[in-house]
């Protein structure tokens, strides 16, 4: 079951709630490298947020930073049922974004450019050419 306390406390608000396996056994080696990577940036940009547990994890840990999660449309209400589980202020609603054919995704709420993008348990899933286009749309996060 997921664990988001830092007291290892188990919650029951994930009754019914997708989830993966490899986010709860990744997150924590992941938040220990973004909390020095990451350390002095400001508006994050999640790719491929999948059942949204990264981003629940990362957001009340990484309070420095805005984390807009995005994904492709019919992955948002599982992504917004997380966050309605374990909100967060810095954490934003899925913006749809399908790198095949979209380009990267505005936050017109928040209206503040990414300085930064992160994926995980995505790329290996991806086709090269879109791995490759996603690198690319990502250089356009910092012009």
């Amino acid at each position: 079951m997921f664990n988001n306390n830092s007291d290892n406390k188990q919650s029951t608000l994930t009754a019914g709630l997708p989830f993966s396996q490899a986010c709860e056994n990744n997150k924590q080696p992941i938040l220990t490298v973004l909390q020095e990577e990451l350390k002095d940036f400001k508006h994050v940009l999640e790719v491929g947020s999948g059942t949204g547990q990264h981003s629940v994890y990362f957001a009340p840990k990484l309070t420095h930073l805005t984390w807009q999660t995005s994904d492709v449309f019919v992955n948002h209400a599982t992504i917004n049922a997380w966050h309605n589980a374990y909100p967060a202020p810095n954490l934003y609603a899925p913006l749809t974004f399908d790198v095949s054919c979209d380009s990267v995704p505005v936050n017109e709420v928040a209206d503040i450019p990414y300085d930064a993008v992160f994926t995980a348990n995505t790329l290996h899933i991806m086709s090269w050419s879109l791995v490759a286009k996603l690198f690319q749309l990502s250089v356009v996060c910092y012009l």
